[in-house]
């Protein structure tokens, strides 16, 4: 970025924020610039300490609508300091009117409690991807309004549950989880809470997660899409989506459906009676 930017206090229109290395341009410098709106990205935060973050004064631009804060993606975990990062997250609080919120190769061991903060009343896209060192999702059910959930990349959660546990997503219509490879367990509800949890979701996608076991939920009456992808140890009934219009299935060896579909060496056959 060039030197000098924290001086255009009417700047409206600001895509991207690259912080470099060196004597350039400092995330600090973001804190004159209030009128900022729109879409927003902060790349390079590998080159920022919690301190110099907070002093970029996020939380008072309410002008952003969509934020992404992005991390170097070729930094190994052993390279990373987990501590730094998490401090920086900590300090990066946006306004409480953002509406879509992106987070991506993230190295901290766990999330910041503002992710999922219940007073993001407009909060309706929430991306993470590749945080490789995180043991757990953010309390996400807190995000009442949340229409749109896609998380990709995470090498260390191997439970999704707790997460979950909540009667809150009554607004989600598209859920996403890709590239979980030590994911194993989902236990979003109990059966008599499905219809109450899901109530409008439209499309469910599973893909890359090997390990994953059990079933998912069944009551999705709503459910328009459903993609599962590789993910072989996976039972799905697909006869209880009775709204569904579009199927995907590639290596998933425990794929059934009791009325019209069965599923062989990973793929999908219709039962001809």
């Amino acid at each position: 970025m060039p030197l000098g930017i924290d001086k255009l206090t009417n700047l409206q229109r600001l895509f991207d924020f690259i912080i470099g290395e060196g004597d350039g341009c400092h995330i600090r410098d973001l804190k004159y610039l209030s009128n900022l709106k729109g879409d927003f990205r902060l790349s390079g935060l590998k080159n920022v300490n919690g301190q110099d973050a907070g002093e970029a004064k996020l939380n008072e631009k309410q002008g952003i609508d969509r934020l992404v804060l992005e991390w170097s993606w070729d930094l190994k975990k052993d390279a990373r300091n987990k501590e730094v990062e998490e401090w920086v997250l900590d300090s990066l609080h946006p306004s409480k009117k953002l509406e879509q919120l992106v987070i991506k190769n993230y190295g901290g061991a766990k999330f910041s409690t503002w992710i999922a903060d219940s007073s993001f009343k407009n909060m309706l896209s929430l991306e993470l991807r590749n945080c490789k060192s995180c043991k757990s999702l953010p309390s996400i059910a807190r995000l009442t309004l949340l229409k749109s959930l896609y998380i990709c990349g995470f090498d260390e959660v191997h439970t999704i549950g707790v997460e979950f546990q909540s009667n809150a997503f009554a607004s989600l219509e598209t859920l996403c989880f890709e590239g979980l490879p030590n994911w194993e367990e989902w236990d979003p509800c109990e059966v008599e809470e499905q219809a109450s949890k899901f109530p409008n979701l439209r499309e469910l996608s599973i893909r890359e997660c090997p390990q994953l076991l059990g079933r998912l939920p069944t009551l999705l009456q709503s459910l328009q899409k459903l993609e599962i992808y590789e993910c072989r140890r996976l039972v799905v009934s697909i006869s209880s989506f009775s709204s569904l219009c579009q199927l995907n299935v590639k290596g998933c060896e425990e794929l059934v459906d009791e009325s019209s579909f069965f599923c062989r060496g990973g793929y999908l056959f219709k039962k001809f009676l």
